[in-house]
């Protein structure tokens, strides 16, 4: 009796971050987790075998086998090694999540190449900035993209430049409506620069061969979103991307092999690449790769496709329960809903899984919570492992602690701190920023690296992570899309018209949570104030 009061005083005073109460939730074999020597190449490559004739991805109605899926990573790394691109090497994409962007992805970690993901929204000053930051080799743009990167092709560094179109991967008839509809981009007047579809089968076979496994050597780059208004090129390595893809695998609820997810995530994000291609691909789903999405398709898309996997923003959830046709389905066929990109209010909560459970879901929706800058997530619940407003719990591989801000202190569970988290899947760093890279990731005076987020939150003594609010302030749209007001203000004040600005979060009345950013500005003397700020609009749109 007296040896369980001392084990109970002990965990008392001991931080959560060492007790790790959360593991009670685990399967048994989880604790025993060793993140395989493999690039994500390696890892797909060995998960797949066991389902090498089922549909991999499936793309406006084709469909590409996990055999299929590997012969054409085979036939792209060819191709990108016979162009030239070696270990080492960036290919940026300014892309979306085609069947060719993804294939690329590991045909490139296949020879060791890094691939560079940009937003194709961006202005054309961002795109260029980022293309050069990172120090492409070849840029791979979409050709709807082409007219942006043109002016200043001629001029850059690239050894080469590949135009994507959607239709390529299209089946012929879809394939022949795109076309019809879409206007006719030509290429660039630059003899380094060809179509995709050309260069696809232009390698040498099997010159291509297998970069080995290095540790901690990047894989991917993608781009965050700042308070300073420069966002920041974050280096995700292989262990991140395979440390988040094994935590979904061994502590998926009903997850197996066959079964199908809706992806409708951008590739040029960090959840993109991790959990709408890496993690779904190595978990052996049939993932519908959706590139070209509005919120307004979501309900569409559910009736289908049936997925029995997806993720989303709260906001889309929240526009199928307003679905006349959705109101009228058993959603039974769906096993799990993961929420993130946005912390969601009690009332929105309860409303959504009262409206799931009487419509045949099984489980509530799973709320996560994670950041680019840990190959995108850290937290995560699943299936009844879950308690109403909380973000989960660390995923396996993965440690949250709460600590009084700038300082090493551990919050005791219940009180609010700086989230930080601690794992394999923390990035390697910022590229090329090395303050912005220890002001993120600190060493702790026992040795073990954490990421301080920069949000609040505590812990309750069973393990389950709350968000409470952000030290950084980004503005949250209803779809989950970030915006750093200082970018937008940057922006603005580019203006002749413009003497001052500042941009401040205003509250979505039209969806049921979520900001939109609203810009407060000071013209200079001499302007007439409607026509200049219907003009400053514009401008930003």
């Amino acid at each position: 009796m007296h040896t369980m009061n001392t084990t109970k005083n002990e965990n008392a005073v001991m931080p959560l971050s060492k007790q790790k109460p959360w593991r009670k939730y685990f399967k048994e074999d989880t604790e025993s987790l060793v993140l395989p020597e493999k690039t994500i190449y390696g890892s797909l490559k060995a998960t797949s075998q066991t389902v090498l004739d089922k549909p991999a991805l499936h793309y406006y109605g084709a469909e590409i086998t996990y055999r299929e899926f590997l012969a054409k990573i085979d036939r792209y790394a060819d191709a990108y090694t016979s162009m030239g691109v070696q270990a080492g090497d960036v290919v940026s994409f300014i892309s979306v999540a085609l069947p060719e962007t993804v294939i690329s992805l590991y045909a490139l970690n296949k020879i060791g190449a890094i691939s560079s993901f940009i937003d194709p929204r961006m202005d054309v000053e961002r795109i260029r900035h980022f293309v050069e930051k990172v120090h492409s080799d070849v840029l791979v743009t979409l050709e709807q993209v082409l007219p942006k990167v043109e002016p200043w092709l001629a001029d850059s560094a690239l050894k080469k430049g590949l135009g994507q179109s959607p239709a390529d991967d299209l089946p012929l008839l879809k394939a022949i409506g795109y076309r019809a509809r879409t206007p006719t981009v030509s290429l660039p007047k630059d003899n380094r620069v060809e179509w995709f579809r050309d260069f696809a089968k232009s390698g040498k076979s099997g010159c291509a061969k297998e970069h080995p496994y290095i540790k901690d050597e990047p894989c991917a780059y993608t781009q965050t979103g700042g308070t300073t208004g420069v966002p920041k090129c974050v280096v995700l390595t292989n262990e991140g991307l395979n440390a988040v893809a094994m935590g979904f695998q061994h502590f998926g609820i009903d997850a197996h092999e066959g079964q199908t997810f809706l992806d409708i995530m951008p590739i040029f994000s960090s959840y993109g690449i991790v959990c709408g291609v890496h993690m779904t691909l190595t978990m052996r789903f049939k993932v519908f790769l959706i590139p070209d999405f509005s919120p307004d398709k979501f309900p569409r898309l559910i009736r289908k496709f049936k997925p029995n996997h997806l993720l989303a923003v709260p906001a889309f959830y929240e526009k199928l329960t307003h679905d006349p046709k959705i109101q009228k389905m058993n959603l039974s066929f769906v096993i799990s809903m993961g929420s993130g990109g946005d912390t969601i209010t009690a009332e929105l909560e309860k409303k959504l899984n009262t409206f799931f459970r009487e419509h045949g879901v099984r489980y509530p929706i799973a709320q996560g919570y994670g950041m680019s800058e840990v190959s995108s997530a850290a937290t995560f619940g699943q299936g009844f492992i879950n308690k109403p407003m909380s973000v989960g719990i660390p995923m396996p591989m993965v440690t949250i602690g709460i600590f009084k801000q700038d300082t090493f202190e551990e919050m005791p569970p219940g009180e609010q701190g700086e989230i930080c988290i601690s794992g394999p899947s923390v990035m390697k760093e910022y590229l090329d920023d090395p303050a912005a890279t220890a002001d993120l990731i600190r060493i702790h005076p026992d040795g073990s690296r954490w990421a301080h987020s920069g949000d609040l939150g505590y812990m309750d003594e069973d393990g389950f992570l709350f968000v409470n609010g952000r030290i950084k302030q980004m503005i949250i749209r209803f779809d989950g899309h970030k915006l750093a007001p200082a970018q937008i203000e940057n922006v603005i004040l580019k203006r002749d018209e413009v003497n001052n600005c500042v941009v401040v979060p205003v509250k979505d009345l039209d969806h049921g949570q979520g900001d939109y950013p609203m810009a407060v500005v000071e013209l200079k003397p001499g302007f007439e104030k409607k026509a200049t700020c219907q003009s400053i609009f514009a401008y930003c749109n």
